[in-house]
């Protein structure tokens, strides 16, 4: 009995490592915004939109693209660690390797370690990048010669590095000794035996 509830208890600490290792957007204020040619050149009216991150869809955010006024084109929804971009409207977009024409994402309270998205339609979309240097996701659209239709969705999967919120090394060294002293006092138990 007594040497389950040791094994409980390392198991537990164990857990909690795990867990709260893991980095999430849940509570930052990122912001959207249009860009076009370049990431830093803001587009059309309505733009930049902020939203603080929650474990639903009440975040999600209308992005305006252009006059007139009430006119959205994108729907974005941030999760703990995957922003979803919807397409509302029909989009011209003319993004190429040298052009940016899409949306920043920035406002993480994290260092980014990486991005990577699925989509409905591949041929519209020129890259998704990490800009590490302003910590900010970078979407680049094309819909040559055509436009990209309504109901074509992009999600992005953002993977973070621990930061706010993530215990110190510290405390996961607590944490890491507490699950190491009941596993060596498992061993003990048993060897009594």
């Amino acid at each position: 009995m007594k040497r389950n509830a040791l094994r409980g208890v390392a198991v537990g600490a164990l857990l909690a490592v795990a867990t709260a290792a893991q980095a999430t957007m849940i509570g930052d204020v990122l912001t959207f915004a249009r860009a076009y040619p370049t990431t830093d050149t803001s587009f059309g009216t309505g733009t930049p939109v902020s939203t603080t991150v929650t474990a639903n869809s009440l975040d999600t955010v209308l992005l305006q693209d252009t006059v007139p006024p009430g006119e959205y084109y994108w729907a974005i929804n941030p999760g703990a660690d995957s922003i979803r971009v919807d397409v509302l409207r029909p989009a011209g977009m003319l993004g190429t390797n040298t052009i940016f024409d899409g949306i920043v994402f920035s406002g993480f309270s994290a260092t980014l370690a990486s991005v990577s998205y699925t989509t409905s339609n591949p041929e519209y979309v020129v890259g998704v990048s990490l800009n590490a240097t302003l910590n900010q996701i970078e979407l680049n659209l094309t819909s040559i010669p055509a436009y990209i239709p309504p109901g074509a969705w992009i999600n992005i999967t953002v993977v973070e590095q621990a930061g706010p919120g993530v215990p110190d090394g510290g405390a996961t060294v607590a944490l890491l000794g507490a699950a190491l002293a009941a596993f060596a006092a498992i061993r003990r138990t048993a060897r009594r035996r």
